[in-house]
């Protein structure tokens, strides 16, 4: 008696309510003259907007592919007439024809296939020649791809989507908002001189052209953050150079690397230090566009009011990152001056930063290195402090 045999399934990754499916030749042609389509008046994108060649290809239409199901390697086969693509259940008869598909060049290399063809699509799908197969053993040559128009249709309108997101931010934003998102870009973009809409216009340019990246510039902390340090750079309040950020006055407050951007690098550290220095320059330019106009306000504290020479700040700073300037008492800073301006101090021929006191020693060091040991010797200060006063 013969037994029916057991028909492995396979299960279409396809859409099941679309009519026919659309396969596309894997070779690529960066300049095309064709679009991928299957008639002159039938121009839907596919996703690539390229053309494929060469136009004409044929292949037979068998593989040895492994199976998930019965976890081991079994040769697939397209055979008209057979219920199975897996060669171990099709029929035993010698005359049996494997046949060739063909991706037609009056179609432009794309191969439609009915969804009645339930057999060639799942050749088509299990195969390895598919690259849009998951998981397929990339050893062996991609020839065709599946085109999947619903997930292109969802990918354009989602980019569609964001993009309309990204303009209304460009578009919608208030005069201050604006200028924020134009100041805190990266590079910013130019304002000196310019009308609103030339701004306004610009900031549209870049929401088109990197949507996503526009959108996540908005809503990032860090821009408005560099906008308002380059307002304090405009207002005079702060300086930057290649590898510092300062005060008014010169002394640096950060030390930069060498070919990192100085706001972005601000804005990357951390602690009580860095957001002390923030918050002084948040106030003084609050002060500065209050008083341009003409609101009065209460004098900014100032951070760091202490001049410091590239050199200490740098050894400081541990050659980049936060300046950490102790606090000196006026007592100290005052001897040090007197000192100085008596000769005490005798300045560095080489190197005018540095003083010694032949007194105490014939090393020159620093103003800093100088404030630290006698802040720390009382009786250090009080032999200083004599010895300016019998001057």
């Amino acid at each position: 008696m013969k037994t029916e045999r057991e028909i492995t399934v396979v299960q279409l990754p396809y859409h099941k309510n679309k009519k026919s499916h659309r396969f596309v030749l894997n070779h690529q042609n960066p300049k095309p003259d064709l679009y991928e389509v299957n008639s002159n008046s039938d121009r839907r994108p596919t996703g690539n907007n390229v053309a494929y060649f060469p136009n004409s290809f044929s292949f037979l239409c068998e593989d040895n592919v492994y199976d998930a199901s019965t976890q081991s390697m079994r040769i697939i086969r397209y055979v008209k007439g057979e219920a199975s693509i897996f060669a171990d259940e099709q029929s035993s008869n010698e005359f049996l024809k494997t046949e060739r598909i063909e991706f037609n060049g009056k179609h432009y290399g794309v191969l439609t296939v009915p969804k009645e063809n339930t057999q060639l699509l799942q050749f088509l799908a299990m195969t390895d020649y598919n690259a849009s197969k998951e998981g397929r053993d990339t050893t062996k040559r991609a020839l065709f791809r599946h085109v999947d128009e619903i997930a292109i249709y969802e990918n354009q309108l989602e980019t569609e989507i964001l993009t309309d997101k990204a303009k209304s931010l460009a578009l919608n934003c208030n005069h201050d908002e604006m200028m924020s998102l134009a100041m805190g870009m990266e590079p910013p973009v130019k304002i000196d001189g310019r009308e609103e809409k030339a701004i306004r216009w610009d900031l549209l340019q870049r929401a088109k052209a990197n949507p996503q990246g526009f959108i996540d510039t908005v809503n990032d902390p860090i821009t408005s953050k560099k906008a308002t340090l380059r307002k304090a750079e405009d207002m005079g309040i702060i300086k930057r150079t290649n590898n510092s950020l300062s005060w008014a006055n010169n002394q640096a407050f950060l030390i930069v690397p060498t070919g990192q951007n100085p706001y972005s690098f601000f804005c990357a550290q951390k602690g009580m230090e860095i957001e002390s220095v923030y918050d002084s320059i948040c106030s003084m330019l609050e002060a500065a566009q209050n008083k341009k106009k003409g609101v009065t306000m209460p004098a900014a504290k100032f951070v760091n009011p202490t001049p410091i020479v590239v050199e200490e700040v740098m050894a400081s700073a541990g050659k980049t990152g936060v300046v950490n300037n102790p606090t000196f008492s006026q007592e100290v800073q005052d001897a040090y001056t007197d000192a100085v301006k008596k000769g005490i101090f005798q300045k560095s021929p080489n190197a005018k930063m540095l003083t010694k006191w032949e007194t105490y020693d014939s090393k020159y060091a620093a103003r800093k290195a100088w404030l630290e040991r006698l802040s720390s010797d009382q009786e250090l200060l009080e032999k200083l402090q004599v010895e300016i006063a019998s001057k």
